[in-house]
């Protein structure tokens, strides 16, 4: 696979090489805040931009008025937080009895998507979303019951996700301009784009419906469509990928063994370099994944085991515990988002088991 970022490249490996030599004793410290609610009890948190605006979900009260198939539920918002104010989107249609705000760039404009009973299932939709209201992104397909969602935004405001086209295959889609276009299509494999970055590459994963296959990460750019995985036989995910061609994600090292956390950095080659980061368990079975990454390479996500989920770090060469970097009354469970000064934002659960949204500041040495 063939990359256009010589220069970044170059650099990415030279950092490489000087992350074997990190003191692992400087360890950095974060402050911890609960971000609140709409007025509810839980909330989740799921990406920050580089000046500090917070976007996710959040309960708006304790009344459970949505409905499920499984029973009623309470309503869950999408939110923006700027300026340390916490803010509902709304749900995008009055039915929608989840809806979240997933990704913001740094020009403040917001993706997510709603979910709303359909018949015996969920329909998904996706949404460009404002403070004032929530425009709905056009579909893929014109048939009822059509499913769709937005999973990532660059600068350039190109939003790419996926939807369903109209034999009711995933698509992986780019808006643009008000329009959908469909991208890497394929005969037989459902493809969703997760991520895409601001020279324009596109990263996802594809699966083969019933088959019993593993996921398989792909990315997109100017000189074509790649596999991260040549082997069928081995499990990848693409997640977020930067500016530097960085993917953040998840794989494994061999067939029927759980996903671990993993960077695939442009090579001098040219080539996309497979880096297993691991788990922070050596557990039979434990398993973690990266969620985001910065341009700076820092990587966050979440690590599970048999006795907790806890949300990572990888900085400097180390898996690190973001538990033990801060003091929460709870367990942090995942970290969603990163940005370029080195602030994070996920989930918590408190000690009463409520999930809270929550926000870690680097301190100062």
């Amino acid at each position: 696979m063939k990359r256009f970022t010589a220069v970044p490249t170059a650099l990415l490996i030279s950092a490489i090489s000087s992350l074997a030599s990190a003191n692992p004793s400087n360890l950095p410290r974060y402050s911890f805040t609960d971000l609140g609610t709409l007025g509810g009890p839980e909330a989740s948190a799921l990406d920050i931009n580089d000046v500090g605006d917070i976007v996710g979900w959040s309960d708006v009260d304790n009344d459970k008025a949505c409905f499920t198939a499984s029973g009623p539920i309470n309503c869950h918002h999408a939110f923006v937080i700027r300026d340390g104010e916490m803010h509902s989107l709304g749900q995008g249609r009055d039915d929608s009895q989840h809806t979240q705000a997933s990704k913001i760039n740094n020009q403040g404009h917001i993706i997510g998507y709603s979910r709303v009973v359909y018949q015996q299932g969920w329909q998904y939709l996706p949404w460009l979303f404002s403070e004032t209201d929530a425009t709905p992104l056009p579909l893929l397909s014109d048939e009822a019951g059509s499913n769709a969602m937005a999973t990532n935004i660059n600068e350039l405001g190109d939003i790419v996700g996926w939807a369903d086209a109209n034999s009711g295959q995933d698509t992986a889609v780019i808006w643009r301009d008000g329009e959908v276009w469909p991208i890497a299509e394929h005969e037989s494999f459902y493809r969703r784009a997760s991520a895409t970055n601001n020279l324009g590459d596109i990263a996802g994963f594809e699966y083969e419906r019933w088959s019993g296959k593993p996921n398989r990460g792909f990315v997109q750019t100017l000189f074509g469509f790649s596999m991260l995985e040549a082997d069928e036989t081995l499990w990848s995910e693409a997640q977020e990928i930067n500016d530097f061609g960085v993917i953040a994600g998840s794989s494994t090292d061999r067939p029927f063994s759980p996903q671990q956390a993993t960077l695939w950095l442009p090579g001098l080659d040219g080539q996309l370099d497979k880096h297993i980061i691991g788990t922070l368990s050596q557990q039979l079975g434990s398993s973690s994944e990266f969620l985001d990454i910065n341009l700076a390479g820092m990587a966050v996500g979440f690590s599970a085991d048999s006795n907790a989920v806890s949300a990572i770090l990888y900085l400097d060469g180390q898996l690190l515990d973001l538990n033990r970097l801060t003091h929460v009354d709870g367990q942090l469970t995942q970290a969603t988002g990163i940005n370029l000064q080195g602030q994070i934002v996920g989930s918590y659960l408190d000690r009463q088991g409520r999930q809270r949204a929550y926000l870690l500041t680097p301190m100062a040495d």
